[in-house]
């Protein structure tokens, strides 16, 4: 009986963590950095602080597109020039850049980058 409670305060604390994980990273959280409407030049620039950026398309939208670990003076921003892992040119007129990151883009979309705020595990414990 003993053994039954533990595996199922267990579950209930997994459960608990995974919601906390899966929420925030659904979450439209954090400050905008960066942002292309359609019409606007594209603008490139660096992180002016270290940690998490995530991509959000529309002004409405909780759906985050991509998300990646940044240092101090890392690229984040639109180009319409981009490089694979392979550092070869990728085809597309639009991307989204953050760090050794590109995802491309629709011109005709509104994207926001914004510096996410700790709330994953791995953040608030330091881990990389």
């Amino acid at each position: 009986m003993k053994h039954a409670s533990q595996n199922r305060a267990l579950a209930v604390l997994a459960a608990t963590i995974f919601l906390a994980v899966a929420g925030c990273y659904n979450k439209r959280d954090g400050e905008i950095v960066m942002k292309l409407t359609p019409g606007t030049a594209p603008e490139l620039g660096t992180a002016k602080e270290a940690g998490y950026y995530g991509l959000y398309v529309g002004t409405t939208s909780e759906r985050e597109l991509a998300r990646n670990r940044l240092k101090v003076g890392d690229r984040l921003g639109f180009s319409t020039t981009a490089k694979d892992a392979d550092n070869k040119a990728m085809a597309g007129s639009l991307f989204a850049v953050a760090g050794d990151l590109s995802v491309p883009v629709d011109p005709m979309e509104t994207f926001e980058w914004r510096h996410v705020p700790k709330t994953e595990v791995r953040d608030v414990l330091n881990l990389p």
